[in-house]
């Protein structure tokens, strides 16, 4: 069997299930920014230009989609009902039941020629916004 069937297989069988135990321990999406602002129960993180947007931990993509006030939108199931929830101005790169790993690249910010563009995170468990920097490594905070 190939690797990537491997891969499937584990990522299906719920090799994603303790994604709880990762809280204090994620990255953000966007490694390279401006500036970051905490809001009520997510993070904006503002940038110039087209930069890359990755997922923050293994999962599988559940929605893929437009908010008219924020732009696309993209959804993460990690398990345990919690998601990552991405909403900007997007060239997204994947598709809805894709799997994808820490790090796997989900798509690319677009530049909007803005001086600078904010791109919004955060997690929900059971479609509930959490306090997304609970769940943020300390040297973001």
């Amino acid at each position: 069997e190939t690797a990537k069937g491997e891969r499937i297989k584990r990522l299906k069988s719920g090799a994603f299930a303790r994604f709880s135990k990762l809280k204090g321990k994620l990255d953000l999406p966007m490694r390279v920014f401006s500036r970051k602002k905490y809001k009520k129960k997510g993070v904006e993180l503002f940038y110039k230009g087209v930069k890359p947007i990755y997922s923050i931990g293994k999962g599988r993509i559940i929605y893929i989609g437009d908010l008219s006030n924020y732009g696309n939108v993209i959804l993460v199931d990690h398990g345990e009902d919690i998601r990552s929830v991405i909403l900007g101005d997007l060239d997204i790169q994947v598709k809805k039941g894709d799997f994808v790993d820490h790090g796997s690249i989900l798509g690319y910010t677009l530049d909007t020629g803005r001086k600078k563009s904010p791109l919004y995170f955060e997690i929900r468990r059971k479609n509930m916004a959490q306090n997304s920097k609970e769940w943020l490594k300390k040297r973001y905070i």
